[in-house]
C-alpha cells in the first residue's frame, strides 16, 4: 500500500488533487489489526481511503463477545483467533479519531448483488458509492441536479424534460467513456 501510495502522489490528478485509492480488507484477514491501525499517524497512507470488509458472522459474533477465524487468504484454513467485540471497538475508536477506516457489509452487498453469477462483490470505488467484482473498473459521472431548480408559478419546481435530456447525454458520455478506455489488464477489460 506504501508504494501505491507513493505512486499516487506522484502522479496527481491535475498536479494538485490527491489520488483516490482505495483499500478494502476483510476483517479475517490475518493482518486485520495492523490493516485498521495502519492511519494512525496521519503521516501514512494519505492517497487512500481504507475500509473493513465485514461480514455477518464477525458482526454477531461482535455482538456476542466471542471469537472469530482468522483465515489465511490463500487456502483459507484458520491461522489465528480475535475476540471480534474488541476488533470492533479498535475499529470504531480508530475510525473516530482519523475518519478511517471505514466498514464495507460484505454479505450485505452480496445479498442485493444484480449479477451474483458474475462472481462476489469485494470491494468498492474510493468513496463507496459503486460496488465492484474482483477486477472491474469504474467509470463515474455526476449531473448537478440544482442546475435543474427553475422557478415556477408557485416557487422553484423540477426542469424534468431538461434533467431528462441531460440524463440521456450523460449515460451516453459514460457508454463513450467505457468504450475508449484502455486498461491495463485484460482482466479488466
Amino acid at each position: 500500500m506504501k508504494i501505491f501510495n507513493t505512486a499516487t502522489e506522484q502522479v496527481k490528478q491535475g498536479g494538485t488533487r490527491r489520488g483516490a485509492n482505495m483499500a478494502i480488507l476483510r476483517v479475517d484477514h490475518p493482518d486485520i489489526m495492523e490493516f485498521i491501525t495502519s492511519k494512525s499517524s496521519g503521516r501514512e497512507l494519505n492517497n487512500f481511503n481504507i475500509s473493513v470488509g465485514v461480514t455477518d458472522a464477525f458482526m454477531q459474533a461482535a455482538a456476542g463477545g466471542s471469537e472469530y477465524d482468522l483465515l489465511d487468504p490463500r487456502g483459507q484454513q484458520a491461522v489465528g483467533r480475535l475476540n471480534a467485540a474488541e476488533v470492533y471497538e479498535t475499529l470504531v475508536t480508530q475510525a473516530w479519531k482519523t475518519g478511517d477506516p471505514g466498514i464495507i457489509f460484505l454479505d450485505r452487498m452480496n445479498a442485493a448483488n444484480p449479477t451474483p453469477e458474475l462472481g462476489e462483490i469485494e470491494s468498492t470505488n474510493p468513496c463507496g458509492e459503486q460496488p465492484l467484482l474482483p477486477m472491474e473498473a469504474c467509470n463515474l459521472g455526476s449531473v448537478n441536479l440544482a442546475k435543474f431548480v427553475v422557478a415556477g408559478d408557485r416557487g422553484p419546481v423540477v426542469d424534468y424534460p431538461a434533467l431528462k435530456d441531460a440524463i440521456a447525454w450523460s449515460v451516453r458520455f459514460l457508454d463513450n467513456t467505457i468504450d475508449m478506455s484502455r486498461y491495463l489488464l485484460d482482466e479488466i477489460t
